[in-house]
């Protein structure tokens, strides 16, 4: 299988055994640099030998992710499922694997991840969170494993209550047998112990070296490592003390071989010193055995078995009851507190409710605010705005008017003043011909036809000045409507 089509692999696997719908990843075959400065939003700080160790993983994809939400989002779980694709020697491949899981979960934003990683044919699937790294599956065979790890992982065997939950079951699925259950201290310091070093120690002569003892005990806590090999890898607990101290078991087993040595040299002394003659025994008193009950007891019952039989039943009877009535009460009690701590949540989630929607009503009162504010802004601009085009338009206008007024004055002055001299000269022709006699007739006509003439020069100038009087009143009416127009327009 090519390691570009691995996700496509897991993808199927996931959606077989009913943890996906679509088979379509968040994202795929991403290199290691994206996955690692890219992909993750926290800082990243590694050191050179981290970031050899990183650079040695391809084809990082997202297959799924999977959220519980919390009671405010920084309590949100979720369970992100990766593919990886690497290539190592079978010398090194499963603590590389472990190591490189380890550091990317802290750069992953997820609480647990589940990684399949790819390595050759064969691929391993890896498990950690904030608490737990370096937990590991068998290596499986991509093409004879599918159905054996679809029934195991089956949707059907994995609680979706909490993500912690989740995430366990699906370890508990597929994970190698000492990461499940590995072997405590006290299995460790007495279960491996062989049963006949006590029988044998204390029934007869026959010795057992202590050396011997612990090489069978070790033996037995190094047989995974010995199982696996290379693939043997030591999970991880951040923050939890190592209990299982299998490594330095000598002084237990030397305690243990003491107390059996001298409960032996007691139980020897005592025998040695017991005496068997029947003088050396006093008759017991019966009376003395009802000293050890608080109630009278009839003497008749230590007479007939039956009796004894009917009062020990009585009394496991009662001793019962009393047994079921404290486990009723502290069920009562067990209920009552967890009621108690139900209703504390609640309230609690009421109040953050109640605090997040305040939050809320003064968010939107502060946004509702800014929102008048600028609206009211805007409002001012907008109306200065205005106010500077009107009076751009009023300025303009009022110089159109005057410059219309200027040229009207300035042309009715000029045509008054011809008007003046035609008038001037008509005079001047009248008074020349009063003073004419009849027999300057000639001279009569001439003046005549001169006065004419003044006369038609007179009344061309006087309807010039009506129509310059009439154009210079229409542009000022256009003026004025086109200002009205443009003030309309404008909105103004």
């Amino acid at each position: 299988m090519d390691d570009k089509q691995f996700y496509e692999y897991v993808l199927s696997l996931l959606a077989e055994a009913g943890h996906v719908i679509t088979p379509t990843p968040v994202y795929k075959n991403h290199t290691s640099d994206e996955a690692l400065y890219i992909d993750s939003t926290k800082d990243v700080v590694v050191n050179r030998f981290d970031r050899g160790l990183l650079s040695l993983m391809d084809n990082v994809s997202l297959l799924t992710e999977i959220k519980w939400p919390g009671v405010v989002d920084e309590l949100d779980e979720n369970v992100q499922i990766y593919s990886i694709t690497v290539n190592f020697s079978n010398c090194c491949r499963s603590q590389n694997i472990a190591d490189i899981h380890h550091l990317m979960q802290r750069y992953w934003s997820c609480t647990h991840s589940i990684v399949f990683f790819k390595n050759q044919e064969k691929y391993v699937i890896s498990f950690a969170d904030n608490d737990c790294s370096h937990i590991l599956s068998d290596w499986r065979d991509v093409e004879l494993d599918y159905d054996d790890i679809v029934d195991r992982i089956c949707i059907g065997n994995i609680s979706l209550t909490t993500s912690n939950e989740y995430f366990l079951d699906f370890l508990f699925a597929v994970a190698r047998e000492y990461c499940i259950r590995p072997i405590s201290f006290e299995e460790a310091s007495y279960g491996l112990m062989p049963a006949d070093y006590i029988t044998k120690s204390l029934a007869s002569d026959i010795s057992f070296s202590k050396d011997e003892i612990k090489e069978i005990i070790r033996s037995n806590l190094v047989a995974f490592e010995t199982v696996y090999g290379d693939d043997y890898v030591e999970p991880e607990y951040t923050g939890i003390e190592e209990l299982n101290q299998y490594h330095n078991i000598s002084a237990e087993i030397d305690r243990i071989s003491f107390e059996l040595e001298l409960d032996r040299d007691i139980d020897d002394v005592q025998l040695e010193q017991f005496d068997f003659e029947e003088e050396g025994f006093e008759e017991d008193n019966g009376d003395d055995i009802f000293d050890d009950y608080e109630e009278d007891v009839d003497p008749a019952i230590f007479d007939d078995p039956v009796l004894m039989v009917k009062w020990l039943e009585k009394k496991q009877k009662e001793r019962d009851s009393e047994t079921l009535k404290n486990q009723e009460q502290e069920r009562l009690e067990a209920a009552r507190q967890e009621q108690e701590r139900l209703e504390a949540a609640r309230q609690e989630q009421e109040r953050l409710e109640a605090a997040r929607r305040e939050q809320e009503r003064l968010e939107a009162a502060r946004q509702e605010q800014e929102r008048l504010e600028a609206t009211r802004q805007e409002q001012e601009r907008i109306k200065m705005e205005r106010a500077h085009l009107f009076s751009q338009l009023e300025n303009t206008h009022l110089a159109k008017l005057k410059e219309f007024e200027s040229r009207y004055l300035s042309e009715k002055k000029r045509l008054h003043h011809e008007l003046l001299q035609i008038e001037k000269s008509i005079q001047e022709k009248n008074d020349q011909l009063s003073k004419l006699s009849f027999l300057r007739f000639l001279e009569k006509k001439a003046l005549t036809a001169d006065l004419d003439k003044l006369g038609q020069r007179k009344q061309k100038l006087l309807m010039l000045i009506q129509d310059i009087e009439s154009a210079y009143n229409e542009q000022c009416n256009k003026e004025f409507t086109e200002f009205a127009m443009t003030l309309a327009e404008k909105g103004l």
